[in-house]
């Protein structure tokens, strides 16, 4: 059977694609070193830290969840700020209870506050009390996977770094998507960090130092939009080749099943809070090369697939389906990679499936996003 130069270069194109495809994945991740969180840990000293937990309305959770930080196992020492709304009497009467403990102080975030988000106020009263140079962000709604959480997000506290993302992972009983959707959001920072700078983070575990934060006025520039309190920090005070990462086991923290409107909430919020954001277009257009490319690879592959077999031409119909294994077995391979370093539970089969569907799922984000009140968003209300 002779082989036409249509047929050959249509065969390189598939192969091509499927490989640029696979490439251009977040999850193309290979970490030169999984304990990429220890390679500091010798060359400086472990500092005392400053936990600041948002309460954000969420003090039953963080009556569950408040034993865990307080058992933390970490020598130097650290001191644990609950922010909480003015009037909460709930939070009150939890301060009461652990009075003995004299790491744990309150500050409260007072109802007459306008002009900038009560989240982000919270976060700068937390800062100001803070005792300790190196601050903690979290949010009542996590909890430690272990007692050695500050010790493994402390390595990375180091004179070489000025900020530390650590990972956090929803709990059991989380649809597969958001699990999915939060490790993938989480692989661009970390390639980011890797390669330089980080753009933002989807988590609640982020260090920062109390000294970038009040030097360079906190929020300053940012301070109508509602939420966004954790992506600011990193987008506005990421420095080049200054940010740590931790994703071990013992680093991470766990977050509570989120309700449909806890999540879609987080998902329309995040789309206005990149608007302010450096390095937003960039990232958007990582983003939708991906989308686009992984589709693109399929469609083409499929489209060859029934007109290969309709001309039967078996090179193309071979060239085809060969396309598509090497995007499914090296999405699937790179996937379940990350998801292991991230202690992800993300069954394996779904990964092509859940990464197929999210552009669906982005879709759908943004027409909730426009057809959201626009005053939903910003504080400065005319």
């Amino acid at each position: 059977m002779s082989i036409s130069i249509l047929t050959l270069s249509i065969c390189c194109g598939l192969i091509v694609l499927s490989l640029v495809s696979s490439m251009m994945n977040p999850l193309f991740i290979v970490p030169k070193n999984k304990n990429n969180d220890t390679e500091d840990e010798s060359k400086s000293p472990l500092h005392p830290l400053a936990v600041i937990v948002l309460v954000n309305d969420n003090i039953d959770i963080l009556e569950r969840n408040i034993p865990l930080f307080l058992e933390q196992e970490y020598e130097p020492g650290y001191q644990i700020i609950i922010v909480a709304n003015e009037g909460d009497t709930l939070a009150d009467d939890l301060m009461k209870r652990y009075q003995d403990h004299k790491s744990l102080k309150s500050t409260f975030i007072p109802k007459t506050s306008r002009y900038i988000s009560r989240e982000k106020l919270g976060v700068t009263l937390g800062v100001k009390a803070a005792r300790h140079e190196w601050c903690i962000l979290v949010d009542a709604l996590c909890y430690p996977k272990s007692r050695y959480w500050l010790s493994e997000m402390s390595k990375q506290c180091t004179d070489s770094h000025n900020l530390v993302v650590g990972y956090c992972n929803y709990a059991d009983g989380t649809k597969a998507y958001r699990l999915f959707t939060r490790m993938r959001h989480f692989a661009y920072i970390w390639r980011d960090a890797i390669k330089g700078v980080p753009y933002a983070s989807n988590n609640s575990n982020l260090a920062f130092r109390k000294s970038d934060f009040i030097n360079n006025e906190g929020y300053r520039g940012n301070l109508e939009c509602i939420r966004g309190e954790y992506d600011f920090i990193v987008n506005k005070f990421a420095l080049k080749n200054k940010t740590g990462v931790v994703t071990s086991k013992e680093g991470s923290l766990i977050e509570s099943v989120p309700t449909d409107k806890q999540w879609h909430r987080r998902q329309i919020f995040y789309i206005h809070s990149r608007k302010f954001m450096k390095h937003g277009t960039w990232h958007q257009v990582l983003s939708t090369t991906d989308t686009v490319l992984l589709h693109l690879t399929w469609i083409a592959s499929m489209a060859a697939i029934v007109i290969a077999a309709f001309l039967q031409n078996w090179i193309l119909l071979i060239s085809a389906i060969l396309a598509i294994l090497i995007n499914v077995c090296w999405r699937t391979l790179t996937g379940r990679k990350v998801a292991a370093l991230l202690h992800t539970d993300v069954p394996t089969w779904q990964i092509i499936p859940l990464e197929l569907s999210s552009i669906w799922h982005a879709l759908a984000d943004k027409i909730y996003y426009h057809r959201a009140n626009p005053y939903d968003f910003t504080c400065h209300k005319l």
